[in-house]
């Protein structure tokens, strides 16, 4: 049985023309039929430039939590049966994830204005037991700690220009030319009334254990931050006191909104 910590953190950016803090983010516990409880995590980032980004963005959240309820509901709804454990079904999870993020996009999409473009990015991390899903559409990272090997690897997808670029072999990831486009982001929320085939990433973890941890957060709490500068600042300090110092780093590079969420599995 696992037990869990959870510490949050969310800054509006310095910036003077910045008008409201455009991240939102979220932790929910559901606990249905005496089963293992199954915890979620969302973070939004509302995409700078575009109109009522704190609007996508708790649209976004929003629509995605209600959308997982749905999903877990349904799921256990249709088992009737008095042996039946979520544990078994991690597809189920995975499903469950993948729909919230199409229904997150048609809530934001529900929720702009009627011919101004808007836009969000949207990390969905989904525990129960020792698996995990962890999914998203733009930008804000999803790293995991798996504390046997003492590292920290990035679990979700980096959709901007940049890393496709880099991906291609078009110039070395971190570089100068690499920092130009890392504003340009190739998926979101928002774009389009469908999600384009290829928009969701999803990453399927099914030996998570106690001592684990999940660090989940806008771009703007990294800054230029590597995983490896991020693993030292994390094996400093932990909880407030962690969040508190990775933003302060990250804040070194740019003005911007930071929001992350770190997520601690501990022994039950």
């Amino acid at each position: 049985m696992s037990n869990y910590k959870v510490f949050y953190r969310s800054v509006k950016s310095a910036d003077t023309h910045h008008r409201v803090n455009e991240d939102c983010y979220m932790h929910v516990q559901y606990y249905m039929m005496n089963d293992a409880k199954i915890n979620v995590l969302a973070v939004a980032d509302g995409m700078g430039g575009l109109s009522n980004g704190e609007t996508a963005s708790r649209s976004a959240v929003a629509g995605a939590l209600e959308s997982v309820h749905r999903e877990l509901l349904r799921r256990y709804q249709d088992t009737r049966g008095k042996n039946f454990s979520m544990t078994h079904h991690i597809e189920w999870l995975e499903a469950a994830a993948r729909t919230a993020l199409e229904d997150a996009n048609e809530a934001v999409c529900a929720t702009a204005e009627p011919g101004v473009e808007t836009g969000t990015t949207l990390s969905l991390l989904l525990h129960m037991g020792d698996c995990a899903v962890a999914a998203n559409v733009g930008d804000s990272p999803i790293y995991y700690y798996p504390a046997a090997e003492k590292e920290l690897v990035l679990v979700s997808e980096i959709q901007t220009k940049a890393e496709m670029e880099a991906c291609a072999g078009r110039y070395e990831r971190f570089s100068q030319e690499y920092y130009e486009q890392s504003h340009i982001i190739m998926n979101s929320l928002g774009s389009y009334t469908k999600l384009p085939q290829g928009s969701v990433s999803i990453n399927v973890l099914e030996d998570v254990r106690h001592g684990d941890m999940f660090l989940i957060g806008s771009d703007g709490a990294f800054g230029r931050l590597k995983a490896e500068d991020i693993l030292e600042l994390l094996e400093e300090e932990q909880g407030d006191v962690f969040l508190g110092r990775l933003f302060f780093e990250a804040g070194k590079d740019k003005e911007d909104d930071q929001t992350a969420v770190l997520y601690m599995i501990c022994e039950g």
